[in-house]
């Protein structure tokens, strides 16, 4: 896999206007795949294999091109939310590169790259082929078995980008195998492992470039009401409030006003307070 090549599997066979999930997106034009690999045939079908039977498995697919690590963190409170990327991606001349974006409910931002050095992108691509990880995402999961915290929930995956441009797609596709899928099955060292290897890159004398953006503080509790000063008045007419005088400044109408139903005189709202007939403006 560290060499670009494909990793051994089944025959390829035709498939015509499919996509790896084996339907047809309406917004996408016409498409005409030459090849369909075993491992998109698995995609559809989507088995659910034990962490020896997902080792043993043989995947058929393109050359990896990047992977890394995803966690996101969302809660109930105002900007709490929290997602953190971390890719390893791989160039043309076999050079790799860590890039780690983080990202916050406030809008503050993160980004940051790193140059791998070639020790660390080969334990990386060794680790990827020795598990077998490219079947990970097969393995059966029960989500009733994980814990379920209402207020603030977590999720974090690996993941593997494959090219498949080989099988007529224009775009890479991605592998996905969650931390309770993987611990559920007995691969969360190995998921730990992989983790360490990824992030190995990030100390100071690999920095290649940083670029941060504040996000926004908003008050969590909203804007303070001030209530109006002692002696003012609202106007019934057009609304204006803070009037200290005996007409309003916005439009001229009284503060008070007389009923001609029943002469009551400091009325200030829209209706009577005495026999509640309506203010004529």
């Amino acid at each position: 896999m560290d060499d670009g090549k494909n990793l051994p599997g089944a025959p390829r066979e035709t498939a015509e206007n499919t996509r790896e999930d084996g339907q047809q997106n309406p917004s996408d034009p016409p498409m005409k795949f030459k090849k369909m690999t075993a491992w998109m045939r698995m995609m559809r079908e989507k088995p659910t294999l034990t962490l020896a039977e997902a080792r043993a498995l043989k995947t058929d697919h393109g050359p990896l091109t990047a992977c890394g690590w995803s966690h996101s963190v969302s809660g109930m409170m105002m900007n709490s939310g929290k997602i953190e990327t971390a890719t390893v991606e791989w160039a043309a001349d076999g050079g790799a590169v860590l890039r780690i974006e983080k990202k916050e409910g406030n809008g503050a931002e993160e980004k940051s790259v790193y140059r791998v050095d070639q020790k660390v992108s080969g334990a990386i691509l060794s680790l990827i082929e020795r598990e077998n990880l490219a079947a990970w995402e097969y393995l059966a999961y029960d989500p009733s078995r994980e814990l379920r915290v209402y207020d603030c929930s977590s999720s974090s995956h690996l993941f593997l980008r494959f090219d498949e441009s080989g099988s007529g797609f224009k775009w890479p596709v991605d592998v996905k195998v969650g931390t309770g899928q993987a611990d559920q099955n007995g691969g969360g060292k190995i998921l730990s492992e992989f983790l360490d290897l990824v992030y190995r890159s990030r100390t100071p004398e690999n920095l290649l470039s940083e670029e941060k953006t504040p996000g926004k503080k908003p008050d969590p509790f909203g804007p303070i009401m001030t209530p109006p000063a002692a002696g003012t008045w609202k106007c019934a007419v057009c609304g204006a409030e803070g009037n200290p005088g005996k007409f309003c400044p916005e439009c001229g109408s009284p503060r008070y006003w007389v009923c001609p139903e029943c002469g009551f005189e400091k009325n200030e709202g829209k209706f009577c307070t005495e026999c509640g007939r309506k203010r004529n403006p």
